[in-house]
């Protein structure tokens, strides 16, 4: 969270605190008035005589008078008794007036989110005027703003004591416990008292017994010691039936204050949390928005409320309670880690992994079906077999480990499955440590720690061995990485170390990854943004079995997004339904939703969603250009390099940051100072922190003169107040006629107001003063291209810019795509796609900060360009002998990552097992057993169809009898128990090849000879009843039975591999 977010939020918080003094204030009014009217003290048994006079009160106002003592109606329900009685005696109308103010006040607070500064001090003072009027006192109420204003600074929060339980209820924070694991006290009864300084008004007020009765120092707190003593007592001991009986003692204790009351609330929360029964989760959340109502800026209250709405599978709004508690208390990693845990089941719930069976642990009888399809064996042999390995040292505990994981066999016990886990991984299993690692991340069985877990994983991740396979734990921690870089799952997000991550996992064949990948190049996120890319990753996803890589692959299909046509066709929308069927079967219920969605539309209603799809997605992304953790690394990597673009971004973070430590000391000018440099630097990226919006206001009232404060006076005023920013440029730019700064704000000002004359002689103007300045050279070219009548001289601007800015300047992309617009208005189509290609081009050569890049009419110059592309090549083709239709340009071939998958699977295990031979370990063959479940039908030459890849499906173990599958060999095939290899259709898809019975020459050198002569790339071969086989490293390939069932012919694709 920026500090900028955290400031709003706490100011959110500081209104919300002074209101529930309000609300204290109000019930103090009510006590006055009703003793007034009845001649007696309020007492609590007089609610329902209340009730009856609150005739036109709400259901829930009524319930809460009913139901709930004084001291916790809310500000509504105050009002409310308040005006039942009011009216049978005479008032104060001052008073009256103040408290419907109140009530208004609170109103309008419902739909506030969050506060900037200005508008915390407008609402603050106006309801302290209000509290005034209603008799509090005004020094109380200034001592309470400065505590407030405090809060969310550095080791700075609002008291909020809380017991600890054994069964780690409430996880520990360091700096929260003192020797004896309790947190400190902090007198129980006051704010924090920082430095150990003199107590406050406001502290001294709470510490004094006074007359009304709110605190009886003698009698009252020396009460709410020992029962809160004996409350944590039984807290401790885990009896939290008593713990809560006596909890809600305290509570009816006379004279206690909100903050006290308050800290109670939040004891018998996690006292009612850790029950874990009934209504027991709903009564934790009633009980922390009380301590929230209480005490507003408190923020364990919010903690406790996230802890009770996880409980209740509200993870949503968990994860605002918890930003809530962070933005109240940075520093608290037990908050911290209640958000990542939080996150990481959203990102279930968002990736509707609850909805596609793909997701969950298979059963004991699936297991033993996937074995006996992947292997041949029977159900009784696999048993068998996995009984005799329970016996093995490492395997065995791994075993175990899942048996009690999934409750196979035994009763599902997750710590026992995590002592085998940790067992087995201790003898260096891959596997053991992926499911003990994600057993620390999902906190199962174990405490759940982030640390341990990350550890454990990199651990796995990291492990070399020959021939991975999915399943290994290899793959799967890898994704699990990446998965936690990509959320901020215990670590901070980094898109780019996700990617990463998800790469390797691909690599080693996982589904899951390439999919994940497939949304990063289609969002640009951590990598350029390629629909093209995302295509091919969502194709090898959908390959691999991953039933949501099929949902989205079928996306592509149906809205023809990075596929080889560009509009939506008969022939996509048939294939893309067969891929959402596909993806249904696997058990991705989703899928559903989309076939009705898609099966009845019409291409034209293909193209629409198509392009609103584009148009969402170039505002749907919302990168922070400055955002340090995300992109630091790379921007100083750029830095060293020599980008002078990277050179920038890193003085500006470091101008941002003086600015911030001058702010922290008080020094003012030190704040502008840093902040106008950073503005200088680039304004356009340069967000000026909200909390420093004061520091300059007041600043500008001493210092009207000086320049660094005028600077960072008008960039604060440019997005919120247009006439005071324009107002203010009139001012200073006389004063200061060459300042770089004030001079291009008023060329943007007549740029934006379409005085584009006016823009044009004020810039050549600063282009006087500044004949190299980049910033002045561009403006110049944007306010030519803005004309309705562009000329000659606009292009030249455009190139001037050009010729001056290094190639990583981020506005280099944009002036390509201007040049465009220029040549597809005077229409000269060659220059148009030249430009065009040249900004996709500069766009590669952007820092990740500015990717995925926009540009404003970038969606509607793609659509041009796509066209005369496709304009182009059917002149072209048309020119030439018609080519077959499995021939491939080489972009696209570099593109196809699963061409580039299944040939470096291939030349690996190639290698693999020649070292395995030379070493004499002897090795099996790739993937399918010598013995599948399913046999074709011997070969027949008469009445075959011919089929293709795309016709058979990758999922489902069956041979296709009747049909002849040609393609041709597209890298050289290796020996083992059969010969392998790859192969191309004509459609260019892709699979692997394992052909069995081949007759050998009884000499392993003279079969790979053969082998390689007749299965050589480019060689054609005829496939008869070709047999698409789930393999036993989980994926699928085409099993020839034996040379019988094949027809080797020429190669026609003269050399293209």
């Amino acid at each position: 969270m920026d500090i900028d977010h955290q400031e709003r939020l706490l100011n959110r918080f500081r209104i919300d605190q002074i209101l529930a003094r309000g609300g204290s204030q109000l019930q103090k009014v009510f006590k006055e008035r009703w003793k007034k009217w009845k001649d007696e003290e309020w007492k609590d048994s007089n609610a329902a005589e209340l009730v009856e006079l609150c005739e036109k009160a709400g259901p829930k106002a009524k319930e809460k008078i009913k139901n709930d003592k004084i001291d916790l109606w809310d500000i509504t329900a105050t009002c409310w008794a308040i005006q039942a009685i009011s009216s049978a005696i005479p008032t104060n109308k001052t008073e009256t007036k103040a408290i419907y103010e109140l009530r208004e006040a609170r109103n309008n607070m419902a739909h506030e989110a969050e506060l900037t500064n200005e508008e915390f001090n407008q609402k603050w003072n106006h309801i302290s005027n209000m509290l005034v009027k209603l008799g509090d006192n005004y020094a109380n109420i200034k001592a309470l703003k400065t505590e407030l204003l405090k809060i969310g600074k550095s080791g700075v929060v609002a008291s909020n004591v809380e017991p600890i339980a054994k069964s780690d209820i409430n996880k520990e924070s360091d700096n929260d416990r003192n020797d004896n694991g309790l947190e400190n006290d902090l007198s129980d009864f006051g704010l924090d008292n920082e430095n150990g300084a003199k107590e406050n008004e406001t502290q001294k007020e709470k510490l004094t017994c006074v007359e009304d009765g709110r605190c009886d120092k003698c009698d009252s707190k020396a009460e709410y010691n020992k029962l809160k003593d004996e409350a944590n007592k039984f807290f401790k001991e885990e009896n939290f039936d008593k713990a809560i009986e006596v909890y809600s003692k305290i509570l009816q204790l006379p004279g206690i204050l909100p903050e006290d009351k308050a800290v109670i609330f939040s004891y018998r929360s996690i006292a009612h949390l850790s029950l874990k029964n009934g209504d027991s989760a709903k009564m934790a959340q009633k009980d922390a928005e009380w301590a929230i109502q209480l005490w507003p800026c408190g923020w364990r209250g919010y903690y406790h409320l996230a802890r009770a709405q996880i409980a209740l599978e509200n993870y949503f709004e968990a994860e605002k309670s918890l930003n809530n508690a962070i933005a109240l208390n940075p520093s608290s990693k037990e908050v911290r880690d209640e958000l990542s845990a939080v996150r990481s089941k959203i990102g279930i719930l968002s990736r509707c992994e609850h909805l596609n069976s793909a997701y969950q642990f298979p059963s004991e009888k699936e297991q033993l079906d996937q074995i006996h399809t992947r292997t041949g064996m029977s159900k009784k042999q696999t048993k068998k077999l996995l009984n005799k390995a329970m016996d093995i040292p490492v395997f065995g505990d791994m075993i175990r480990g899942k048996n009690y994981m999934l409750g196979k066999g035994v009763e599902q016990d997750y710590t026992k499955a995590a002592y085998h886990f940790e067992k087995a991984a201790s003898g260096g299993d891959p596997d053991a440590m992926y499911c003990l690692g994600l057993m620390y991340h999902e906190g199962k069985g174990i405490p759940q720690d982030f640390t341990k877990s990350m550890e454990l994983l990199l651990k796995a991740a990291n492990t070399v061995t020959n021939n991975v396979l999915i399943g290994s734990g290899i793959p799967e921690a890898q994704h699990l990485l990446g998965m936690k870089y990509s959320e901020g799952i215990g670590v901070a997000k980094d898109y780019r170390k996700a990617a990463e991550w998800y790469e390797k996992a691909v690599n080693h064949g996982l589904g899951s990854s390439a999919n994940n990948l497939g949304i990063f190049y289609k969002n640009g996120q951590g990598v350029e943004k390629s629909s093209k890319k995302a295509f091919e990753y969502f194709k090898l996803a959908a390959s691999l079995g991953e039933a949501q890589g099929m949902q989205n692959l079928a996306h592509c299909y149906l809205l023809a997004e990075g596929t080889d046509l560009t509009k939506p066709s008969d022939e996509y929308h048939a294939e893309g339904l067969k891929w959402l069927k596909l993806s249904l079967e696997k058990g991705n219920m989703n899928a559903a939703n989309d076939i009705e969605r898609f099966k009845d539309k019409n291409k034209d209603d293909l193209k629409w969603i198509s392009l609103i799809n584009k148009v969402l997605s170039q505002t749907s992304t919302n990168t922070d250009v400055l955002d340090k953790e995300q992109h630091g690394t790379a921007i100083k990597e750029s830095a060293k390099k020599g980008s002078t673009t990277a050179q920038r971004h890193l003085n500006i973070w470091e101008n941002i940051e003086l600015a911030m430590e001058a702010f922290k000391k008080n020094d003012s000018a030190g704040v502008v100072s840093g902040l106008a440099t950073s503005i200088r630097l680039d304004h356009e990226i340069t967000e000026v922190p909200e909390i420093l919006f004061s520091v300059i206001d007041e600043r500008m009232k001493t210092h009207a003169d000086d320049l660094d404060t005028i600077t960072c006076f008008i960039h604060t005023k440019r997005k919120k107040n247009n006439l005071l920013y324009l107002n203010a440029i009139d001012e200073y730019l006389p004063k200061f006629p060459k300042d770089e700064y004030l001079l291009e704000q008023r060329i943007t000002s007549f740029i934006d107001s379409k005085s584009l004359k006016d823009a044009l002689i004020t810039v050549d103007k600063a282009l006087e003063f500044y004949p190299n300045s980049l910033r002045f050279l561009y403006l110049r070219a944007i306010a030519l291209c803005t004309q309705d009548k562009q000329q000659e001289e606009t292009l030249k601007a455009l190139n001037n810019f050009l010729s001056a800015a290094p190639t990583d300047h981020d506005k280099v992309p944009a002036c390509y795509y201007q040049k465009a617009i220029y040549y597809n208005n005077i229409n000269n189509i060659p220059k148009f796609i030249e430009a065009f290609e040249a900004g996709l081009a500069a766009e590669k050569k952007q820092l990740p900060c500015f990717l995925p890049y926009k540009f404003h009419d970038k969606i509607y110059l793609e659509k041009i360009f796509e066209n005369h592309k496709t304009e182009k090549a059917s002149k072209n083709d048309s020119s030439k002998i018609p080519s077959t239709s499995s021939e491939q340009t080489l972009e696209k071939i570099k593109l196809n990552r699963q061409r580039k998958f299944l040939i470096d699977k291939h030349r690996q295990n190639f290698i693999d097992i020649e070292e395995n031979l030379n070493s004499h370990k002897g090795t099996a063959f790739t993937g399918t057993s010598v013995k599948p479940p399913n046999t074709p039908k011997p070969p027949r030459l008469s009445s075959l169809k011919n089929i293709t890849l795309k016709e058979m499906n990758p999922i489902e173990d069956k041979p296709y009898d009747g049909y002849v599958l040609e393609v041709r060999i597209i890298d050289w095939a290796y020996v083992v128990s059969g010969i392998a290899g790859i192969i191309e259709d004509e459609n260019g898809d892709l699979q692997r090849l394992a052909i069995y019975n081949w007759p050998s020459k009884g000499n392993r050198m003279l079969d790979t000879a053969e082998a390689l002569k007749s299965f050589r790339p480019n060689s054609v071969i005829s496939i008869i009843n070709p047999y698409m086989r789930m393999s036993r490293d989980m994926q699928s390939m085409i099993r020839v039975e034996s040379p019988g069932y094949m027809l080797i012919g020429k190669s026609y694709c003269n050399g293209l591999l």
